[in-house]
């Protein structure tokens, strides 16, 4: 438990450095994302795989979930069959690594402790039996990599 707690303080440490000197937590996020990718994209039958692109579509949904809520936006949320083959939601994955990453590069150190709500959370929290409550922006910088990675390894 005492190395469990550790880390978080230390993943939280490097979310209060300075932005040019933090290490981008989109970035193995990104290149685990590019492998994942390469690989689907290597294999002809990925193109007719369904739970392959509903999986991929989930992910991608859920990085433009998490961007629109941390600029304050209204979280829209589209469905799968909006996007027809994988081609289409590369497409829109590429769109969430085109502005994610500037906009996590320009956040000032404070304000990871900043307390957000996200839309999703009391329907979440519901689900699982308890209340909703806030969460600090420096978490959901860290949630949504982990988010990413569960699905990506199922």
């Amino acid at each position: 438990m005492d190395s469990c707690n550790s880390r978080r303080r230390s993943a939280r440490s490097r979310l209060h450095e300075h932005p040019r000197r933090r290490p981008s937590t989109l970035r193995p996020h990104g290149v685990a994302d590019a492998a994942v990718w390469r690989a689907a994209l290597a294999h002809e039958a990925a193109a007719d795989d369904n739970i392959l692109h509903d999986r991929l579509y989930h992910i991608h949904a859920t990085q433009h979930a998490f961007l629109q809520a941390w600029c304050g936006e209204d979280v829209v949320f589209t469905k799968a069959e909006e996007y027809a083959g994988l081609d289409a939601v590369l497409r829109f994955a590429r769109e969430f690594y085109a502005a994610a990453p500037a906009y996590v590069a320009a956040i000032a150190p404070d304000a990871v402790d900043a307390e957000m709500v996200l839309p999703w959370s009391s329907y979440f929290a519901k689900r699982a039996g308890f209340a909703a409550h806030p969460s600090t922006l420096g978490e959901t910088l860290l949630q949504l990599p982990s988010h990413s990675t569960y699905h990506r390894g199922r």
